[in-house]
Formats: structure tokens, C-alpha cells, sequence
């Protein structure tokens, strides 16, 4: 039974940590205090479970002799942040069209470099320069694209 149930309980808790950290991202505006404490519990959740998976899973087996856990859960806990801001933004970029054209793009940016970081992808200077240049390039058009279609949506200029 245990072999069922814990595998299970560490799949949920790492799903449930990214969720509650998504979701606490997107919904700031609506309650700070609220949502950071909802965003803290789920940052805590997903690394007891990462630290729970990746011992159960032998994390030297993903990462290399030269492992080190704590780097691997860091560029995780910034994976799932960067994630919940692309998939919170989209989610409710009608509910906030200003707060989302910003989030998203950089949920991209965060999302990759974390990538990058947990799977260790080692990368010369001129790949890393080409992939960090387009990866700008895209966030920029991305954000001034989503904040002409906020504009759209609800303008932010003044009425008086």
C-alpha cells in the first residue's frame, strides 16, 4: 500500500505546491497579505516534497556525482514560480490585462532561465547570447503586445 500511497502523496504535493504558488502570483493584487502567505505555503510544499521526491528518485541520478540538492529544489522552487506566472496570466489576463502583460512575459524569462539552471544546460557565449537576445526580444513584443491588447480591454490613461 505504502508503495502506492507515498509516490502518490509526493506527486500531489509537488503539483499542489506549484499550484498554490501560481495562483498566489496571479491573485496579489486582490489580497497581498492573503496571497503571499498562500504563495509561502506552497514555496514550503513544493520543497518538502522536491527534497522528498528527489531522494526517493536519488537526485545524483539527474544531476551528476557533483549533485547538490539544494541547487536543484532553488532552480525548481524558480521554475514553478516562473510557470504559475505564465499559466496564472493566462488564466486571468481578462480579470487583470495590465498586471498580466507584464507577469507573462516575465514568467517566460523566469521560466527559462530557471530551466536552464535545474537541468544544468551549459551553454558557450555565443549561444547564450543568442538564446538570451531572443528570449528578451520575445518578452519585449510579448509585453507591449499584451499591454496594447490591455489598453483595449481597459485603458490606463487618465480622465480627469
Amino acid at each position: 500500500m505504502s508503495s502506492i500511497l507515498l509516490p502518490y502523496i509526493h506527486y500531489v504535493a509537488l503539483y499542489l505546491g506549484v499550484a498554490l504558488t501560481g495562483g498566489s502570483v496571479v491573485h496579489l493584487p486582490l489580497a497581498p497579505g492573503r496571497y503571499l502567505l498562500i504563495g509561502l505555503v506552497g514555496v514550503v510544499v513544493f520543497i518538502l516534497a522536491s527534497v522528498a521526491d528527489a531522494r526517493r528518485r536519488h537526485a545524483t541520478a539527474v544531476e551528476g556525482e557533483s549533485a547538490s540538492i539544494g541547487s536543484y529544489i532553488g532552480w525548481s522552487v524558480l521554475l514553478s514560480i516562473g510557470l504559475g506566472m505564465l499559466s496564472g496570466s493566462i488564466q486571468h489576463f481578462l480579470d487583470f490585462p495590465h498586471y498580466a502583460a507584464v507577469l507573462l512575459p516575465l514568467g517566460v524569462l523566469l521560466s527559462l532561465a530557471a530551466y536552464v539552471g535545474r537541468e544544468r544546460l551549459s551553454l558557450s557565449g555565443p549561444k547564450l547570447v543568442k538564446l538570451g537576445a531572443a528570449a528578451v526580444s520575445f518578452a519585449l513584443v510579448l509585453a507591449l503586445g499584451l499591454d496594447l491588447l490591455a489598453d483595449e480591454l481597459v485603458p490606463h490613461g487618465h480622465d480627469h
